[in-house]
């Protein structure tokens, strides 16, 4: 009799761990795909568009007589500039600046799949994408003074970089051990990546942004474009 209550309770043991396993199967596979599906529509394909079109714009300011004074920006209001240009950096530009508004559109298109911590980043990077392309279209005028406190924010590529990498062990973490309880995910810390206030298109740092403060110097706003051209 007691053998066959020893036997019951280890059928039981068995059949509750089993139940609870395929629990956990269930909500960690929910969770995987969730997570998967943020890296596949927004993550993913912002980064890579991203990261091109930072590639095309050093290759157009490689060609400048002063690189390290240039910025796209500020020559946009240019017409000069703009009808000297090559016709294969003329493409150059309005690449850059409609990639720009292509990324503001996957932005916006997928904003409920960004952590609610990054999205002052990535409302700085629209508000610099529709500035670049006002100004390419030609509808600001011709004084590009009120117009250069509009910098990339070049924190967003380093918040971007952790919140993929974060998203990226979560994932494999349910999917190498998806019977198992994992506990919450690990917050995104940016404490390390402040974002400061843009200075008035008048005052002494209004073409910097150094990711320190406004009221220090800093690298230049030339040197800090990422992504974008700014």
């Amino acid at each position: 009799m007691e053998q066959a209550l020893i036997g019951v309770a280890i059928i039981v043991f068995f059949t509750r761990k089993s139940t609870v396993s395929e629990q956990w199967l269930k909500i960690n596979e929910a969770e995987a795909n969730y997570l998967q599906n943020k890296l596949d529509k927004f993550y993913g394909p912002f980064t890579v568009a991203s990261e091109a079109n930072y590639l095309l714009a050093q290759d157009l300011r490689s060609r400048q007589p002063i690189p390290d004074g240039y910025r796209l920006l500020d020559k946009l209001f240019d017409a000069k500039w703009r009808e000297d240009l090559p016709a294969g950096d003329r493409e150059l530009v309005r690449e850059i600046c409609e990639t720009g508004e292509r990324l503001s559109t996957l932005i916006k298109k997928n904003i409920g799949l960004v952590d609610p911590k990054i999205i002052p980043y990535i409302a700085r990077s629209v508000a610099h994408f529709r500035i670049l392309k006002l100004a390419y279209d030609q509808k600001l005028g011709d004084n590009s003074s009120p117009f250069l406190r509009y910098v990339y924010p070049h924190q967003l590529d380093s918040v971007l970089k952790l919140e993929l990498e974060r998203l990226q062990r979560r994932v494999m973490l349910l999917r190498k051990e998806p019977t198992k309880s994992h506990g919450e995910m690990v917050q995104l810390d940016l404490s390390a990546h402040e974002l400061l206030p843009w200075n008035g298109p008048d005052g002494p740092n209004a073409y910097r942004n150094s990711g320190k403060s406004l009221n220090q110097g800093g690298s230049s706003s030339t040197d800090l474009t990422i992504k974008a051209s700014s």
